[in-house]
């Protein structure tokens, strides 16, 4: 098992457990089951986890992305109206 903050992988298997304020599981239950069974494991550094996410097509990886097309878009049209 490796982790990196709220980020399990298995194998090429990632699953998000959520932020403090918004927790995709119970938290009582990741704090029992997963978090002993996470210090056993190796903790990854931020550049693997992002390429495996963008492996996998994970929805945050996919939401980030189009995030910054979006504002790449929008500082190249506020570029181009200013110099007209």
């Amino acid at each position: 098992m490796q982790h990196r903050g709220p980020f399990l992988m298995i194998d090429d298997v990632v699953v998000f457990t959520g932020s403090r304020l918004l927790p995709a599981f119970s938290p009582a239950q990741v704090q029992e089951l997963v978090r002993p069974l996470a210090r056993g494991g190796v903790k990854m550094d931020r550049n693997t986890v992002l390429v495996k996410l963008l492996q996998c097509g994970h929805p945050l990886a996919q939401g980030a992305i189009t995030m910054l097309i979006a504002a790449t878009l929008a500082i190249l049209l506020l570029g181009l109206h200013g110099s007209v």
